[in-house]
């Protein structure tokens, strides 16, 4: 298969597309998440790998956006990541001798307090992925980048401090998109469903009355988000993750349910989870 992710080679996605990925299948880099989502949708790539949200930082506007706008996008699998954070430099730099720290943003916002406590205020240089800080880390000797251990052994780097994240139960679930017209079996596996929807009418109740599809059949909600639907001001979309698979009988009938009250519904998938501690994914 040929599966996009969102690169250049050594970001966290691309450690969550070795997780799922089989030995001849083809990763393709690419640099936005609307452009793999556009290719998935168009079935110019069999699979995408997409960041969905982060225990701490909360959930990613851009891939939320395309779930909802390309019609053709559906959900195959999640993959969801530790994410622990090195602090990494060329060989024979001291940590004394760091006058830069590269990273994403996010990086150096989950790091603060290690840069904090043992660093000597370094220039902080934000760039657009961990691999990106890697790659311009490893020409300069008094420069230091925080990312994974797998962007920096793509770019030849020593890790001088390993786990500097400063909460450590930091995850990032990913999802794995593929075109809609694919037919995937049900197995004798936990399964989680996702779907889009808006209320029919905005009025009093309507959100509570459509939970209650799935509170009566004891249908557990493992997630649900709101998010302004960019028409009007007040109306919103709920994304909601709820256990089981669509095929289920009581699940059908909640979707149905669920459905008859909505404006816009979307069934985004029915896919199996894969989880990775710490012990079981090289980071």
């Amino acid at each position: 298969m040929n599966i996009g992710y969102l690169g250049p080679p050594g970001t966290f996605c691309e450690m969550a597309l070795l997780k799922y990925c089989k030995k001849n299948d083809r990763k393709l880099p690419f640099s936005t998440i609307e452009e793999i989502a556009w290719k998935t949708n168009n079935d110019k790539i069999d699979r995408g790998i997409l960041p969905l949200e982060n225990s701490l930082a909360g959930s990613v506007n851009i891939t939320h956006n395309v779930l909802l706008e390309m019609e053709d996008i559906h959900i195959v699998a999640e993959i969801v990541i530790p994410i622990i954070h090195n602090l990494m430099a060329v060989s024979g730099t001291e940590i004394n001798q760091i006058k830069k720290i590269l990273s994403h943003p996010q990086a150096i916002k989950q790091s603060a307090k290690f840069i904090r406590n043992h660093l000597s205020e370094p220039d902080i240089v934000y760039t657009d992925s961990t691999a990106k800080a890697a790659e311009i880390a490893k020409r300069n000797k008094d420069y230091a980048m925080i990312g994974s251990r797998l962007s920096g052994e793509k770019y030849g780097l020593n890790i001088l401090v390993h786990n500097i994240q400063d909460y450590s139960d930091n995850y990032t679930r990913f999802i794995v998109i593929s075109h809609k017209s694919r037919k995937f079996k049900k197995q004798e596996i936990e399964y989680k469903t996702s779907l889009i929807c808006t209320p029919e009418k905005n009025t009093p109740g309507v959100l509570h009355d459509m939970l209650a599809e799935f509170a009566v059949r004891k249908i557990n909600l493992s997630r649900i988000e709101s998010r302004p639907t960019k028409k009007k001001l007040g109306e919103y979309v709920f994304y909601i993750d709820i256990d089981g698979h669509r095929s289920d009988s009581q699940i059908q009938e909640a979707l149905t349910g669920v459905k008859s009250k909505s404006g816009y519904f979307k069934i985004l998938g029915s896919y199996k989870k894969y989880y990775f501690h710490e012990g079981s994914i090289v980071c």
